[in-house]
Parts: structure tokens; sequence; C-alpha cells
């Protein structure tokens, strides 16, 4: 199955772990039986605002200046990952790193800031549904 594949791709490198795995495998196959979903059908835990940390080697610094965050992470080591930020009454209560070229999370220009609510459209790059495209609906 293509989600083997993934898992044990994701598993090789060592920035991605076990609870991320299973949380971006469940966000896949939420978006396997849907044409949109939120963020909260797919990240069930207590959270309130997420953030994505993208870029060659983020830091999240460009997030705390924008949003006036207070956090501390590392900095992403590969130039093939992202990152989303869980916070919840203003503190990071979760990090989930992402391989690019499994997964794209496109938001709205200027944009980095997801809420539990935030819709988003499914639309899958390849025939297998390996390669999964997020796109932000709305304003």
């Amino acid at each position: 199955m293509i989600f083997v594949v993934l898992c044990l791709a994701l598993l090789s490198f060592k920035a991605i772990t076990g609870t991320d795995l299973a949380l971006m495998l469940r966000l896949h196959n939420i978006a396997a039986e849907n044409e949109t979903l939120t963020f909260q059908q797919a990240f069930p835990f207590g959270w309130d605002a997420a953030y994505r940390d993208a870029g060659v080697y983020g830091t999240g610094s460009r997030l705390k200046e924008k949003y006036k965050l207070d956090f501390t992470v590392s900095e992403l080591m590969r130039d093939d990952k992202n990152r989303i930020l869980f916070f919840k009454g203003g503190k990071l209560v979760r990090v989930v790193t992402y391989e690019i070229g499994y997964t794209d999370i496109d938001l709205k220009k200027g944009n980095d800031k997801i809420l539990p609510q935030t819709g988003f459209s499914v639309f899958w790059k390849d025939e297998k549904k390996d390669y999964l495209v997020l796109t932000q609906l709305g304003d």
C-alpha cells in the first residue's frame, strides 16, 4: 500500500518522529476519503492556532516576529522538510514535521496561520495518491 512506502520513507529521516508520521498518515487517510477537510479533523488534540514554518532550514524566527509568538524550536536541518507549530493559549503544544514531496500545504499569500476550522481542498498530484496538496479555502 502507498502508505507503507510513505511510512518507510518518512522513518528514514530522523527529523520525523513516529508521532509525526501517525498524524500525517491520519491527514492522508482523511484526505483520501474527502474533497475538503479541516485541520481539526486531522489533528485531534488541544490546540487553537497552528503556523506553518516553511522554508529552507526554518527556525521559526519569521513567525515569532510576524505573529508575536514566544517559543523555541531547533533549526530544520534539511531543506526537504517543513513543520507545523501548534499552539494553545499562546503556548507551543506540538510540532509536527513533514516531508515536502508527500504533503504540500498551500496557504493564502502572506498567511502562515491555520485555525482548527480552516478549510482546505484536497488534491492529489498523482494517481497513486502519494502526493497530497491541501489548498486553503476562503479568504
